[in-house]
């Protein structure tokens, strides 16, 4: 007689009081909460996203929102600001939330904030390679979008575009 367990192993003979290994299911989705980072010039918008470098596990080098993984018992806006801190060492306080998406494993909680010309002179970008803006046309119009920019991203995009009416 063979059986086979949790682990794939064939064991012959009777079964054991346990299997040796089981494999878990991660049933929780990862939470990230997310900045569109946005400046309206005339009658353009243009968004700021981080280029991710290389050495990034998820996308790297390629552009992408800044923002991260929630921790522990922290809620989507405490990971936003600690996330935005620690990648741009600036604190928002009016950014307004998006909406949230559900992309493969992921949970992701998305704000925007509008900030003025000359923002960039105000921050360093210490995680990623660089912050670069991109405006309306560049995003949309770019058909090399899905292996320039984070996967998923593009929804968040148009529906940022839809509520501010661009």
């Amino acid at each position: 007689m063979v059986e086979r367990f949790a682990d794939n192993k064939e064991v012959e003979g009777s079964i054991p009081s346990a299997p040796t290994k089981i494999k878990m299911l991660k049933l929780d989705k990862e939470k990230s909460a997310l900045l569109i980072i946005y400046k309206k010039q005339a009658e353009n918008c243009f968004i700021y996203f981080q280029k991710r470098g290389m050495d990034i596990p998820n996308s790297p080098g390629v552009f992408g929102f800044f923002g991260g993984s929630i921790d522990g018992d922290e809620t989507p806006e405490q990971a936003l600001l600690r996330e935005i801190k620690e990648e741009l060492n600036i604190i928002f306080k009016d950014f307004w939330h998006l909406g949230n998406y559900e992309i493969g494993n992921k949970v992701l909680y998305v704000y925007c904030q509008e900030v003025k010309e000359g923002f960039v002179d105000k921050v360093n970008v210490l995680e990623g390679d660089y912050g670069k803006w991109f405006s309306k046309e560049e995003i949309l119009a770019n058909e090399n979008f899905e292996k320039e920019f984070v996967e998923g991203d593009k929804k968040m995009i148009i529906d940022f575009f839809e509520k501010l009416g661009l």
